[in-house]
């Protein structure tokens, strides 16, 4: 399970970027969480934006990663 993604100088992107699955703490749709050791998780994300804002590059990163 993916927690916290973090990468910078990738692409077009600079300066560190963090994707954090930490879910904050909203009571709405807590159907969307998952509870480990005491702390909860969101189960999905999305990522959007204007066009050329980074947004394939983000998964690039993911990609590279996993190489």
């Amino acid at each position: 399970m993916l927690i916290k993604f973090n990468f910078k100088n990738f692409k077009s992107f600079k300066n560190e970027n963090c994707l954090d699955m930490e879910s904050a703490s909203i009571k709405e749709h807590e159907y969307n969480t998952i509870n480990i050791k005491d702390k909860k998780y969101l189960k999905v994300a999305a990522i959007y934006g204007a066009n050329a804002s980074g947004k394939t590059n983000v998964l690039e990163a993911f990609e590279f990663m996993k190489e």
